[in-house]
Protein backbone atom coordinates (compact mmCIF):
# COMPACT_ATOMS: atom_id res chain seq x y z
CA UNK A 1 0.00 0.00 0.00
CA UNK A 2 1.91 3.30 -1.32
CA UNK A 3 -1.04 5.62 -1.83
CA UNK A 4 -4.10 6.66 0.57
CA UNK A 5 -5.69 4.95 -2.60
CA UNK A 6 -4.90 1.79 -1.71
CA UNK A 7 -6.04 1.67 2.01
CA UNK A 8 -9.42 1.81 0.52
CA UNK A 9 -8.82 -2.03 -0.47
CA UNK A 10 -7.76 -2.79 3.22
CA UNK A 11 -9.90 -0.38 5.65
CA UNK A 12 -13.97 -1.20 5.93
CA UNK A 13 -16.24 1.64 5.43
CA UNK A 14 -13.28 3.68 3.73
CA UNK A 15 -14.03 4.39 -0.30
CA UNK A 16 -12.14 6.38 -2.79
CA UNK A 17 -12.95 8.01 -6.27
CA UNK A 18 -10.88 8.01 -8.74
CA UNK A 19 -10.90 10.77 -11.65
CA UNK A 20 -8.74 12.15 -14.37
CA UNK A 21 -6.32 13.55 -12.15
CA UNK A 22 -5.80 13.78 -8.30
CA UNK A 23 -7.23 16.97 -7.54
CA UNK A 24 -10.13 15.08 -9.34
CA UNK A 25 -9.74 12.46 -6.20
CA UNK A 26 -12.15 11.52 -3.10
CA UNK A 27 -11.81 10.17 0.01
CA UNK A 28 -15.63 8.49 1.26
CA UNK A 29 -16.04 7.62 4.75
CA UNK A 30 -18.94 5.66 5.27
CA UNK A 31 -20.57 6.50 1.93
CA UNK A 32 -19.83 10.08 2.86
CA UNK A 33 -17.38 12.64 1.10
CA UNK A 34 -17.08 15.22 -1.46
CA UNK A 35 -17.40 15.04 -5.12
CA UNK A 36 -16.01 17.88 -6.88
CA UNK A 37 -13.30 18.86 -9.55
CA UNK A 38 -12.70 21.94 -8.28
CA UNK A 39 -9.13 21.86 -6.94
CA UNK A 40 -10.22 24.74 -4.55
CA UNK A 41 -12.78 23.39 -2.30
CA UNK A 42 -11.92 21.74 1.02
CA UNK A 43 -13.09 18.00 1.54
CA UNK A 44 -15.67 16.87 3.62
CA UNK A 45 -12.61 13.36 4.91
CA UNK A 46 -9.87 15.69 6.28
CA UNK A 47 -6.49 14.15 5.43
CA UNK A 48 -3.66 14.90 8.16
CA UNK A 49 -0.37 14.78 7.80
CA UNK A 50 2.01 14.62 10.89
CA UNK A 51 -0.42 17.39 12.50
CA UNK A 52 -0.89 19.38 9.34
CA UNK A 53 -4.32 19.56 7.41
CA UNK A 54 -3.70 18.78 3.89
CA UNK A 55 -6.31 21.27 2.49
CA UNK A 56 -6.97 20.06 -0.58
CA UNK A 57 -7.96 16.71 -2.76
CA UNK A 58 -5.22 16.89 -4.80
CA UNK A 59 -2.38 17.64 -1.66
CA UNK A 60 -3.91 14.27 0.41
CA UNK A 61 -3.51 11.74 -2.90
CA UNK A 62 -0.03 11.72 -2.29
CA UNK A 63 3.07 8.74 -2.37
CA UNK A 64 3.12 7.90 1.26
CA UNK A 65 6.50 7.17 1.58
CA UNK A 66 7.65 5.73 5.29
CA UNK A 67 4.74 5.75 7.70
CA UNK A 68 4.64 4.24 10.90
CA UNK A 69 0.94 4.42 11.02
CA UNK A 70 -2.64 5.69 8.80
CA UNK A 71 -5.29 6.06 11.35
CA UNK A 72 -8.71 6.14 9.90
CA UNK A 73 -11.48 7.94 12.25
CA UNK A 74 -15.13 7.09 11.36
CA UNK A 75 -17.34 10.35 11.66
CA UNK A 76 -17.56 14.15 12.95
CA UNK A 77 -14.13 15.02 14.23
CA UNK A 78 -13.87 18.82 14.11
CA UNK A 79 -13.27 18.87 17.86
CA UNK A 80 -9.42 17.55 16.90
CA UNK A 81 -9.07 18.36 13.72
CA UNK A 82 -10.84 21.50 12.60
CA UNK A 83 -13.80 22.43 10.28
CA UNK A 84 -13.20 20.33 7.54
CA UNK A 85 -13.66 16.95 9.35
CA UNK A 86 -17.45 16.71 9.16
CA UNK A 87 -17.64 13.29 7.58
CA UNK A 88 -14.20 11.34 9.37
CA UNK A 89 -10.27 11.88 8.96
CA UNK A 90 -7.60 9.78 7.51
CA UNK A 91 -4.43 10.51 10.19
CA UNK A 92 -1.26 9.84 8.48
CA UNK A 93 1.60 9.16 11.14
CA UNK A 94 5.01 8.98 9.73
CA UNK A 95 8.75 6.96 11.00
CA UNK A 96 10.47 8.63 14.18
CA UNK A 97 14.05 8.54 13.89
CA UNK A 98 15.87 6.27 16.37
CA UNK A 99 18.94 6.30 18.40
CA UNK A 100 20.39 3.35 16.64
CA UNK A 101 21.69 3.61 13.34
CA UNK A 102 19.70 2.04 10.79
CA UNK A 103 19.50 1.54 7.04
CA UNK A 104 15.88 0.71 5.32
CA UNK A 105 14.95 0.11 2.07
CA UNK A 106 12.57 -1.76 -0.41
CA UNK A 107 12.19 -2.39 -3.90
CA UNK A 108 9.65 -3.95 -6.12
CA UNK A 109 9.18 -5.06 -9.69
CA UNK A 110 5.78 -6.31 -11.52
CA UNK A 111 5.60 -8.31 -14.63
CA UNK A 112 3.57 -4.96 -16.33
CA UNK A 113 7.32 -3.21 -15.94
CA UNK A 114 6.34 -0.80 -12.77
CA UNK A 115 9.30 -0.34 -10.63
CA UNK A 116 9.62 1.15 -7.25
CA UNK A 117 12.67 1.90 -4.44
CA UNK A 118 12.26 3.29 -1.16
CA UNK A 119 15.39 3.82 1.40
CA UNK A 120 16.61 6.13 3.63
CA UNK A 121 18.50 6.66 6.97
CA UNK A 122 18.08 6.91 10.44
CA UNK A 123 20.10 7.70 13.78
CA UNK A 124 21.15 10.01 16.53
CA UNK A 125 23.11 12.82 16.05
CA UNK A 126 23.51 13.75 19.55
CA UNK A 127 22.35 10.11 21.49
CA UNK A 128 19.48 10.24 23.57
CA UNK A 129 19.17 13.78 22.39
CA UNK A 130 18.82 14.39 18.55
CA UNK A 131 17.60 11.94 16.31
CA UNK A 132 17.65 12.21 12.39
CA UNK A 133 15.48 10.15 9.83
CA UNK A 134 15.62 10.92 5.79
CA UNK A 135 14.42 8.49 3.07
CA UNK A 136 13.61 8.88 -0.35
CA UNK A 137 11.20 6.96 -3.17
CA UNK A 138 11.15 6.59 -6.73
CA UNK A 139 8.29 5.00 -8.33
CA UNK A 140 7.94 4.53 -12.43
CA UNK A 141 5.24 2.93 -14.46
CA UNK A 142 4.79 2.88 -18.09
CA UNK A 143 1.55 2.71 -18.58
CA UNK A 144 -1.02 0.07 -19.61
CA UNK A 145 -2.65 2.05 -22.37
CA UNK A 146 -1.67 2.15 -25.82
CA UNK A 147 -2.33 5.60 -27.28
CA UNK A 148 -2.27 4.90 -31.11
CA UNK A 149 -1.82 8.32 -32.63
CA UNK A 150 1.21 9.49 -30.42
CA UNK A 151 2.55 6.10 -30.78
CA UNK A 152 3.16 5.65 -27.05
CA UNK A 153 2.28 4.01 -23.66
CA UNK A 154 -0.36 5.96 -22.02
CA UNK A 155 -1.73 5.30 -17.94
CA UNK A 156 1.50 5.05 -16.48
CA UNK A 157 3.40 7.85 -14.02
CA UNK A 158 6.28 8.43 -12.29
CA UNK A 159 6.99 10.13 -8.69
CA UNK A 160 10.16 10.77 -6.83
CA UNK A 161 10.50 12.37 -3.34
CA UNK A 162 11.95 12.98 -0.31
CA UNK A 163 11.07 13.57 3.50
CA UNK A 164 13.64 14.43 6.24
CA UNK A 165 12.30 14.50 9.83
CA UNK A 166 14.68 15.67 12.91
CA UNK A 167 13.28 15.30 16.77
CA UNK A 168 15.22 17.10 19.64
CA UNK A 169 14.70 16.10 23.06
CA UNK A 170 16.47 18.89 25.56
CA UNK A 171 14.43 17.68 28.58
CA UNK A 172 12.22 14.39 29.06
CA UNK A 173 9.10 17.09 29.73
CA UNK A 174 10.06 19.32 26.15
CA UNK A 175 9.96 18.01 22.49
CA UNK A 176 10.74 19.45 19.52
CA UNK A 177 10.15 17.62 15.86
CA UNK A 178 11.04 19.21 12.16
CA UNK A 179 9.51 17.75 9.36
CA UNK A 180 10.27 18.48 5.51
CA UNK A 181 8.57 16.45 2.89
CA UNK A 182 9.00 17.27 -0.93
CA UNK A 183 7.09 14.96 -3.89
CA UNK A 184 7.00 15.53 -7.76
CA UNK A 185 4.57 13.46 -9.82
CA UNK A 186 3.91 12.86 -13.34
CA UNK A 187 0.79 11.10 -14.44
CA UNK A 188 -0.03 10.16 -17.85
CA UNK A 189 -3.63 9.56 -17.30
CA UNK A 190 -5.79 9.37 -21.23
CA UNK A 191 -8.95 11.15 -20.95
CA UNK A 192 -11.12 8.15 -22.01
CA UNK A 193 -10.63 4.92 -23.37
CA UNK A 194 -13.68 3.61 -24.76
CA UNK A 195 -15.69 0.70 -23.95
CA UNK A 196 -18.60 1.32 -25.76
CA UNK A 197 -20.25 3.50 -28.54
CA UNK A 198 -23.37 4.40 -27.10
CA UNK A 199 -24.79 7.23 -25.86
CA UNK A 200 -27.59 8.08 -23.78
CA UNK A 201 -29.96 11.05 -24.65
CA UNK A 202 -31.49 13.22 -21.90
CA UNK A 203 -33.78 13.71 -20.32
CA UNK A 204 -35.71 10.32 -21.81
CA UNK A 205 -32.77 8.21 -21.19
CA UNK A 206 -33.01 6.35 -24.80
CA UNK A 207 -29.73 4.45 -25.59
CA UNK A 208 -28.65 4.66 -29.20
CA UNK A 209 -25.48 3.79 -31.18
CA UNK A 210 -23.16 6.39 -32.21
CA UNK A 211 -22.54 5.53 -35.85
CA UNK A 212 -20.30 8.70 -35.88
CA UNK A 213 -18.14 7.44 -33.14
CA UNK A 214 -17.84 4.45 -34.54
CA UNK A 215 -16.50 5.51 -37.47
CA UNK A 216 -13.92 7.43 -35.90
CA UNK A 217 -12.71 4.96 -33.61
CA UNK A 218 -12.53 2.40 -36.32
CA UNK A 219 -10.42 4.98 -38.90
CA UNK A 220 -7.61 4.72 -36.14
CA UNK A 221 -8.10 0.84 -35.70
CA UNK A 222 -9.87 0.89 -32.20
CA UNK A 223 -12.50 -1.01 -31.22
CA UNK A 224 -14.25 0.00 -28.29
CA UNK A 225 -15.14 -3.30 -25.98
CA UNK A 226 -14.08 -4.16 -22.13
CA UNK A 227 -11.11 -5.15 -22.46
CA UNK A 228 -9.88 -2.17 -25.59
CA UNK A 229 -6.81 -1.15 -23.99
CA UNK A 230 -5.77 1.44 -26.75
CA UNK A 231 -6.65 5.05 -27.28
CA UNK A 232 -6.66 7.91 -29.64
CA UNK A 233 -5.93 11.36 -28.02
CA UNK A 234 -4.27 13.64 -30.43
CA UNK A 235 -2.83 16.06 -28.01
CA UNK A 236 -0.49 15.09 -24.42
CA UNK A 237 -2.94 14.35 -21.76
CA UNK A 238 -0.95 14.50 -18.04
CA UNK A 239 -0.99 15.92 -14.44
CA UNK A 240 2.49 16.96 -13.51
CA UNK A 241 2.06 18.03 -9.91
CA UNK A 242 4.57 19.42 -6.94
CA UNK A 243 3.46 18.75 -3.15
CA UNK A 244 5.74 19.94 -0.53
CA UNK A 245 5.90 21.61 2.88
CA UNK A 246 7.38 21.70 6.39
CA UNK A 247 6.06 21.85 9.77
CA UNK A 248 7.57 22.70 13.51
CA UNK A 249 6.22 20.84 16.24
CA UNK A 250 6.66 21.39 19.82
CA UNK A 251 5.32 19.19 22.77
CA UNK A 252 5.55 19.92 26.67
CA UNK A 253 4.51 18.09 29.42
CA UNK A 254 3.39 19.85 32.66
CA UNK A 255 2.35 17.50 35.17
CA UNK A 256 -0.70 16.06 34.28
CA UNK A 257 -1.36 18.18 31.16
CA UNK A 258 0.12 17.80 27.75
CA UNK A 259 0.57 21.17 25.48
CA UNK A 260 1.18 20.37 21.54
CA UNK A 261 2.20 23.16 19.18
CA UNK A 262 1.86 22.84 15.46
CA UNK A 263 2.78 25.10 13.17
CA UNK A 264 2.97 24.03 8.97
CA UNK A 265 3.46 25.04 5.43
CA UNK A 266 2.65 23.14 2.26
CA UNK A 267 2.66 24.48 -1.03
CA UNK A 268 0.61 22.23 -4.17
CA UNK A 269 1.16 22.92 -7.66
CA UNK A 270 -0.93 21.09 -10.08
CA UNK A 271 -1.33 21.58 -13.67
CA UNK A 272 -3.23 19.12 -16.14
CA UNK A 273 -3.90 18.73 -19.75
CA UNK A 274 -6.39 16.85 -21.50
CA UNK A 275 -7.95 16.11 -24.48
CA UNK A 276 -12.03 16.04 -24.24
CA UNK A 277 -12.51 14.85 -27.91
CA UNK A 278 -10.17 11.92 -27.50
CA UNK A 279 -10.40 11.32 -31.45
CA UNK A 280 -7.61 12.05 -33.84
CA UNK A 281 -9.68 13.19 -36.95
CA UNK A 282 -11.57 15.85 -35.89
CA UNK A 283 -15.05 16.49 -37.45
CA UNK A 284 -18.03 18.91 -36.77
CA UNK A 285 -19.59 15.43 -35.35
CA UNK A 286 -15.99 15.76 -33.07
CA UNK A 287 -14.73 19.39 -32.26
CA UNK A 288 -11.72 19.92 -30.69
CA UNK A 289 -11.77 20.33 -26.70
CA UNK A 290 -9.17 20.40 -24.82
CA UNK A 291 -8.05 21.67 -20.73
CA UNK A 292 -4.99 23.15 -19.72
CA UNK A 293 -4.46 24.46 -16.39
CA UNK A 294 -3.44 24.74 -12.86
Amino acid sequence: MNTVENIAATIPAVGFRSGASNKDRTIFIRGVGTITTSPGVEPSVSTVLDGVVLTRPGQSTLDLGEVERIEVLRGPQGTLFGKNASAGVVNIVTRNPTDEFRMFGEAGVTSDEEYRIKAGISGAIVPGKVQALIGGLYDDFKGNVRNVTRNDDVNGYRRYGARGKLVITPSDALKFTIIGDYLNSHDTTPTSVYARTSRTAYPTGTVTNSPDLTAALTASGIGANASNRRTNNDTITDVRDENYGGSFTGDLTLGDYHLTSITGWRQWLNNQRQDYDSVAALSTAFPSGQDTGG
